[in-house]
């Protein structure tokens, strides 16, 4: 199922009731071109549009296990496909390459 067909089987019309928060956004031109051309192929309000996106964002967010380089080496101390000695090895190399990130 392609992104397209499973935004569309999102139920929202138990959250139409809900929504009484107003706000108001500034986009850039190629934002709001990109806004307004999901909202007509999905067939939505623009408002529903970033509702889905923001959505999809959380989900794909909370999906993502690894985000930096030491918790690649924290997964690989559990799932151990290197010895302790190489684990340590590249754990001391990212610490020291680390301070150059900040």
């Amino acid at each position: 199922m392609n992104t397209i067909n499973a935004l569309n089987t999102v139920n929202v019309s138990s959250d139409l009731n809900l929504m009484n928060l107003r706000s108001t956004y500034a986009f850039d031109k190629e934002t709001v071109k990109i806004l307004k051309n999901f909202s007509v192929e999905w067939g939505v309000s623009q408002a529903e549009v970033i509702r889905r996106s923001l959505r999809i964002a959380l989900s794909v967010e909370r999906k993502r296990k690894i985000k930096n380089p030491m918790e690649v080496l924290n997964h690989l101390d559990k799932k151990p496909s290197l010895s302790v000695a190489q684990a340590k090895k590249i754990r001391g190399t990212i610490k020291q390459s680390k301070m150059s990130w900040d």
